[in-house]
């Protein structure tokens, strides 16, 4: 199945479904979350601020980590804010590996560094994420689901 197709089937899902989706995922290698990635989120309300975000921009820094920016904007407009980290550890959800994206690193504002975002790889150059926030008592508030796609 081609990412679009895959894109395409991604949207029509519930919540339910994606975090299924999610669920069946493998860990993603950091080695493989290089340069640019397009973003589409689900399940989002249509005015929501998120609407903005374009995807992500991965690299790997001096010390070999991989770190990255948010894509925000509208065409041909973008500004790549908002650093993150790659880590590998335990889904927050389930018994399995999955690569977060740290956003709570100095430098980004609060909105930013409460998201607990967990990715897998769907194909080779697919992933899923689910998106969450860290409440002020530890818990985490779903957000959406979204994808990045590196073809």
């Amino acid at each position: 199945m081609t990412n679009a197709e895959k894109l395409k089937a991604l949207v029509a899902m519930s919540r339910q479904e994606l975090d299924e989706v999610h669920a069946g995922g493998e860990c993603p290698d950091p080695d493989d979350l290089q340069e640019l990635a397009q973003g589409k989120v689900f399940n989002l309300p249509l005015m929501s601020p998120f609407r903005l975000w374009k995807g992500k921009v991965f690299q790997r820094n001096a010390e070999g980590q991989v770190s990255g920016l948010n894509r925000i904007g509208v065409e041909p407009l973008e500004i790549r804010r908002y650093r993150f980290v790659v880590r590998i550890g335990d889904s927050a959800f389930g018994d399995r590996r999955v690569a977060f994206l740290d956003h709570d690193l100095d430098g980004n504002p609060y909105q930013y560094r409460i998201f607990h975002d967990e990715l897998i790889k769907l194909q080779h150059d697919l992933c899923l994420a689910s998106s969450h926030v860290r409440r002020k008592n530890g818990s985490l508030k779903y957000v959406c689901h979204f994808a990045l796609d590196f073809s």
